[in-house]
């Protein structure tokens, strides 16, 4: 079950912060500004949350990077964003890109906003690198 929680600070996210594997992180609790996270052979660590959110947004943005984007005939604003094993219908509105994916709709219900994978990869293909870039534009 995704939560707010566990959606942004979890054991995934901080396994690729750290750059080791899954596996071996033993420990991993969340404070009010921090992650305990402990790898099993080093000392524990605490990361501050905000690192967990540029985290949560980069890497979507590099996910972003390796879809492909097809804009719909005659329909300027709607895009096709291809997936692992899905293709994600993907529109832009002025507020961002809104997605049909389980990522967009559960950062919308649990953060209240939010950009998955494929609406950066249509942003990324307008030429814009993040939200705020397209926003200001």
């Amino acid at each position: 079950m995704v939560s707010k929680s566990n959606l942004v600070f979890s054991k995934v996210a901080a396994s690729r912060i750290l750059g080791v594997p899954k596996a071996l992180i033993a420990g991993f609790k969340r404070f009010f500004r921090v992650c305990w996270v402990w790898v099993c052979g080093s000392r524990p660590r605490f990361i501050s949350k905000k690192l967990f959110l540029k985290h949560f947004a980069e890497h979507r943005q590099q996910q972003g990077k390796e879809l492909p984007v097809q804009q719909w005939p005659n329909m300027p604003n709607w895009y096709e964003v291809g997936g692992h094993n899905n293709n994600y219908p993907v529109v832009i509105e002025s507020t961002g890109p809104e997605c049909a994916c389980e990522d967009y709709k559960n950062q919308i219900a649990i953060l209240g906003k939010g950009v998955c994978k494929h609406g950066y990869a249509v942003l990324l293909s307008l030429g814009y690198c993040t939200l705020r870039d397209y926003l200001a534009r």
